[in-house]
């Protein structure tokens, strides 16, 4: 008997908080060929096993061995390199919201046996933008919502408190995307020199630019941190608090209309899109690749919910983060609607019902 029939794959930190929920009521190992990964999952989940790949010890490597002897194995992406000799039951589990899905999405998935769909929106455009497909799919929901942390006051205080924070204050959270479609190099010393001191300032930037970055990257690494050090009741934080702490403790949120924006709507809580990749260049980008129209204007929907900071027009960050403050209810109906008919009724629930139907197909 396998000791691990299930086995979650990833390269990437940023896939931790969809497995570790799901290893925890599964018994499964996490397997990485990254340290720093395995690191950062350790942090998060403590106790749970994990196991580091090396190709060249090959079958005397315990993680060789359990993806060998796994039933099933998940993982965000294909990674054909490392789990394209094993022959365990394939499964595609999604990090991040995942947005768009488009054909070249689905033909990418070819090599799985089981898709979990991360909510209803997902199977909607499954269906509408492929007559065929060679996987399976159930539709489970999207695990990181498990456990995200209750709005309480000792939440707050708590989650403040390990950044040096006053949970007396509200608090703004700002979260950018990648480099490619994000606004950290254009927004970044401006929010950080203007929003205003009444607020406490958390800025947590892409991986992409805060771990990884260019010389350029680093030096305005360097300037924001210096502004915020000058400014207080502010921080970078990269590790301290998990990304779902900081949506708890988060009065508005901005960010660049990807996952982020959308996971703060399960605190149903202002948020502003900074929109310096404007929302007519996703629309391109949606209908290049594929996208039904349908599906365009569903995702279209999200600015519906949001303030825009491009075309809002806002003098600076300070007057934007006050108004948006200040008028929590002014897009609330159009947030909860989009929230629920991405993610159904039982955002919650996510995880339970995906691990039971990894442990069924792992029998």
């Amino acid at each position: 008997m396998t000791e691990y029939p299930i086995v979650f794959f990833s390269k990437m930190a940023q896939a931790v908080p969809s497995i570790g929920p799901l290893a925890g009521l599964c018994g499964g190992v996490f397997v990485s060929n990254r340290r720093e990964t395995l690191r950062f999952y350790e942090r998060n989940y403590p106790g749970l096993p994990t196991l580091r790949y090396l190709p060249v010890l090959k079958a005397l490597s315990p993680a060789y061995r359990a993806l060998r002897d796994a039933k099933v194995i998940a993982s965000g992406a294909g990674h054909q390199s490392v789990l394209g000799r094993f022959t365990a039951y394939r499964v595609m589990l999604f990090h991040g919201t995942y947005r768009p899905l488009t054909r070249r999405n689905v033909e990418e998935m070819t090599g799985f046996d089981h898709v979990l769909l991360n909510g209803p929106r997902m199977e909607r455009m499954l269906l509408r933008c492929s007559g065929s497909y060679s996987f399976r799919y159930s539709v489970t929901g999207y695990v990181p919502f498990s456990e995200f942390p209750a709005a309480t006051a000792e939440n707050k205080t708590a989650f403040l408190g390990k950044l040096g924070l006053d949970a007396q204050k509200p608090t703004v959270f700002y979260a950018p995307a990648r480099r490619d479609c994000g606004s950290w190099s254009a927004c970044a010393e401006n929010i950080a020199r203007q929003v205003p001191t009444s607020f406490n300032l958390v800025m947590r930037p892409h991986p992409s630019q805060a771990l990884h970055g260019s010389g350029e990257d680093r030096a305005l690494f360097r300037r924001v941190g210096a502004i915020l050090q000058e400014r207080g009741s502010a921080v970078i934080d990269l590790a301290v608090c998990s990304f779902s702490e900081l949506m708890c403790v988060a009065d508005v949120l901005i960010g660049d209309a990807t996952s982020p924006s959308e996971e703060f709507m399960f605190y149903d809580r202002p948020h502003i899109i900074t929109e310096t990749y404007a929302r007519e260049k996703w629309r391109d980008q949606y209908a290049a690749g594929g996208m039904h129209p349908d599906d365009i204007e569903e995702l279209m929907g999200l600015y519906d919910g949001a303030f825009s900071f491009a075309r809002g027009g806002f003098r600076d960050w300070g007057q934007a983060v006050e108004h948006a403050y200040r008028n929590p209810q002014e897009h609330q109906g159009r947030r909860r609607a989009y929230f629920e008919s991405a993610f159904g009724a039982d955002p919650a629930g996510a995880a339970r019902r995906t691990a039971d139907e990894l442990k069924k197909l792992a029998q």
